[in-house]
């Protein structure tokens, strides 16, 4: 099994990983990838998928393209869990997938940007989330992304209140007027160090345990 085909991806389009329960904006990208027939690399989410649920099931499934890892990871295991549930005719109902999902994902990594990923996911809207709250459900527009370079997220060189305040407001006033993109690529650029995007259309997005550089073709 081979295929190429776009694919429809929540990631994080604002939002920084401070340890601060800040909002962020999740948006969908559409990405290229291949589907193949291997064991995926995230293999230890079938570990946990047996263990949550008692089932057993050999899935050969995985996906290659250019998208940031905490996309993949919301992608390929919703597809892993439907794939189980046809080829070994494991009775699970979509509520049953939502709760399985959510044990393992808080598992795998407890992360609320994993959190954020999944209720997108779920919704299949664009939204603003902050752990412990509802969604803000959003109109944002697909965009197509490409993942340029990632780096393995540092500590932040400096932190007050003041700073803490700002990148927990700027998600919120992105999801108005996208042009603030640039500043917060200033504020990844000053609290982590990371280089400043000089084209317009490269943007530092949280993703996960890295902080990668992904390009808005549209």
């Amino acid at each position: 099994m081979q295929q190429d085909l776009e694919v429809k991806v929540p990631f994080c389009y604002s939002g920084l990983p401070l340890e601060v329960n800040n909002p962020v904006l999740i948006n969908f990208a559409i990405v290229k990838v291949r589907e193949v027939k291997r064991k995926p690399k995230i293999d230890k989410f079938l570990e946990y998928f047996r263990e949550a649920t008692g089932f057993s099931c050999n899935i050969e499934y995985d996906i290659e393209g250019n998208l940031p890892f905490s996309s993949y990871y919301i992608y390929v295991t919703r597809k892993l869990v439907e794939l189980a549930i046809n080829k070994c005719e494991i009775p699970m109902n979509e509520n049953d997938v939502k709760e399985t999902l959510e044990m393992i994902d808080d598992a795998m990594f407890d992360s609320r940007l994993i959190r954020a990923l999944r209720k997108a996911q779920e919704l299949n809207l664009p939204i603003l989330y902050r752990d412990g709250e509802d969604p803000v459900s959003l109109s944002e527009k697909e965009v197509r992304i490409n993942l340029l370079t990632s780096f393995p997220l540092p500590k932040p060189r400096f932190l007050e209140s003041s700073l803490i305040h700002l990148a927990g407001i700027l998600p919120v006033e992105i999801s108005k007027d996208s042009s603030l993109i640039q500043f917060e690529n200033g504020l990844w650029s000053s609290l982590y160090g990371l280089p400043y995007p000089m084209n317009n259309t490269w943007k530092w997005i949280w993703d996960l345990n890295w902080a990668s550089l992904i390009e808005l073709l549209n």
